[in-house]
């Protein structure tokens, strides 16, 4: 059974489309931070809109891969958060500027999840789509 440690399965992997894609909607992100959200920070508002911008990434990146769809989704929500930790470390905010813990883990974990959901929606699409067209 092959493995992440497999080199036939890595390059299965769509790394420059993970990347990009991951850096796309976080910068979407900053987007509606900057312009869209202006009044109060809401845990359960940020949570939601990064779960559904990294779910429109994971299965945008899911329809073109032909495997691993849940994987590849996953990681443009790694990619997100891999991308947060940067900018953090390299702005240094204020321990007053800096949301909770818990705050900083929900919201990664809505990034992971929510790419993970979109592979998989994308899988789902491409099975159901060869289904139909069997028949």
């Amino acid at each position: 059974m092959p493995g992440l440690t497999d080199p036939i399965a890595m390059q299965n992997i769509l790394w420059w489309r993970i990347l990009l894609t991951g850096l796309a909607m976080e910068f979407i992100y900053g987007i509606y931070i900057g312009f869209i959200r202006w009044y109060a920070p809401n845990l359960l508002a940020n949570a939601c809109t990064l779960g559904g911008l990294m779910l429109i990434g994971g299965y945008w990146v899911g329809r073109k891969a032909t495997k691993n769809h849940i994987l590849q989704g996953a990681l443009v929500g790694l990619t997100g958060v891999l991308f947060y930790i940067i900018v953090v470390l390299m702005i240094q905010p204020d321990a007053s500027q800096m949301p909770s813990i818990l705050h900083i883990l929900l919201e990664n974990l809505a990034k992971i999840l929510g790419g993970a959901i979109g592979g998989y929606l994308s899988f789902n699409q491409r099975i159901t789509h060869s289904k139909n067209h069997t028949l």
